[in-house]
């Protein structure tokens, strides 16, 4: 069982698990975004968040500012605080419509 926090309303778990990484690249968003993963990272001195792509051990996040799960679109409270979380081996998908969203949706990962 995983345990997570914030609490999600819906979990689906693969089977794998993510490469070792030491830093995360960040792929789309804008910079505010790189600032807060930066900032909600602070206590974890040994992970870099950037944009070089040259950079070995990463684990490229891509941002979606959309999110797509047709079974909670009418729910305001995943429009506003919601993501959706999809991690693989060398690559994780974060999608939130909101700063709310993405917050959490950083505190997973």
């Amino acid at each position: 069982m995983i345990h997570l926090l914030p609490e999600p309303k819906r979990l689906i778990q693969g089977e794998g698990k993510s490469a070792a990484f030491d830093s995360i690249l960040l792929e789309g968003g804008v910079d505010i975004h790189l600032e807060i993963a930066a900032l909600r990272l602070w206590n974890y001195p040994d992970i870099a968040v950037h944009r070089d792509q040259q950079r070995p051990r990463s684990l490229c996040l891509a941002l979606n500012q959309e999110l797509d799960d047709p079974d909670y679109l009418n729910e305001p409270l995943f429009l506003s605080q919601g993501y959706q979380l999809q991690v693989e081996q060398n690559r994780a998908t974060l999608r939130f419509a909101s700063r709310a969203g993405y917050i959490n949706g950083m505190t997973t990962l």
